[in-house]
């Protein structure tokens, strides 16, 4: 099997993959996380992996796909980064958070 030939199965099961994440990552941030905030990253990843669903020669191209997984992207980092340090642990005197 040529090599490409993998790559091109591998981009039709893509988004697939992406909405298994997005099914998984509801439950798994329970706790850490309001449901409100979870549904936004699960829509967010579904988000991202529909785009791969329009790639025909690259991630980048046309402009307006690019565009689309970028702004998936940041969405996705400032969440990551909103659950990340609120999982911080804190110091219990004052309420910060610990470095």
């Amino acid at each position: 099997m040529p090599l490409a030939s993998l790559a091109d199965d591998y981009n039709r099961i893509e988004p697939f993959i992406w909405y298994a994440v997005a099914l998984l990552a509801i439950p798994a941030l329970r706790g850490r996380s309001p449901l409100r905030e979870r549904l936004l990253l699960a829509a967010t990843l579904v988000a991202f992996g529909t785009s791969d669903f329009y790639e025909s020669v690259a991630w980048c191209t046309p402009w307006w796909l690019l565009a689309w997984k970028a702004a998936c992207l940041a969405i996705l980092v400032a969440l990551i980064h909103r659950i990340w340090k609120r999982s911080l642990p804190t110091d219990n005197s004052n309420g910060n958070r610990v470095n």
